[in-house]
């Protein structure tokens, strides 16, 4: 089939005219004269009157198939009959059929092989967006660690504060229980009048002192 390089149109023109019955008969009648041709050149020349007849009659019959085929076609009318009639027989249907299915193989293949190249695109375009996550999950997990990593060690600190308490206050000890005294304290009163009796002796020597001055200076 590849050597004369028909189409999947002209393939499956070739299977609805191989159906056809008159078609059929007729290149049998051609497969006859064909035959009788070929047996009568081992004993007849070609310019014999019962050869040339033979061979106006395959090629009449040739022409009249021509005529039916590219009159009920579309395609075939490109190819010449040398390559159409091989064809047309009922033994090229198996390489024809097979040509088709073939080309149906291809043309699914073709379609699969297109529904992966936009799958694929859009992988492609969901691992960019995928990529650009992962990217700010991993920024996103760095920060908590960091945060995670100085509270940890805001929270030890504070723990070793609390146990290293003296540290801070110096350590004491109450070997008494403290209290009131049980009445006023005498002394206090007696200090109080002493020093306000030398503090009225010392205001009145220093008010004289300063009368005697002030009538010295007035005598001089």
């Amino acid at each position: 089939m590849s050597a004369i390089a028909i189409t999947p149109e002209q393939a499956s023109e070739i299977l609805m005219l191989q159906s056809d019955q008159g078609i059929n008969a007729m290149l049998a009648k051609q497969a006859e004269l064909d035959t009788e041709i070929a047996a009568k050149q081992m004993k007849l020349a070609g310019s014999h009157p019962k050869m040339q007849k033979l061979q106006k009659e395959a090629d009449a019959l040739t022409a009249e198939l021509r005529t039916r085929v590219t009159s009920r076609t579309r395609h075939l009318n490109r190819l010449d009959s040398g390559q159409i009639l091989p064809l047309l027989r009922q033994e090229a249907r198996p390489s024809v059929e097979h040509f088709i299915r073939t080309v149906a193989n291809r043309k699914g293949l073709d379609n699969q092989a297109s529904a992966l190249q936009e799958k694929l695109k859009e992988f492609e375009i969901r691992l960019s967006k995928h990529s650009q996550d992962a990217a700010r999950l991993a920024d996103l997990k760095r920060d908590h660690q960091i945060a995670e990593a100085i509270f940890s060690s805001a929270i030890a600190k504070i723990d070793t504060g609390k146990l290293d308490v003296y540290a801070t206050y110096p350590l004491t000890q109450l070997l008494t229980e403290p209290g009131l005294p049980a009445g006023p304290v005498r002394l206090y009163k007696l200090v109080v009048i002493a020093g306000a009796i030398l503090g009225s002796i010392l205001y009145i020597t220093g008010i004289f002192l300063i009368c005697l001055r002030i009538e010295y200076q007035r005598s001089a």
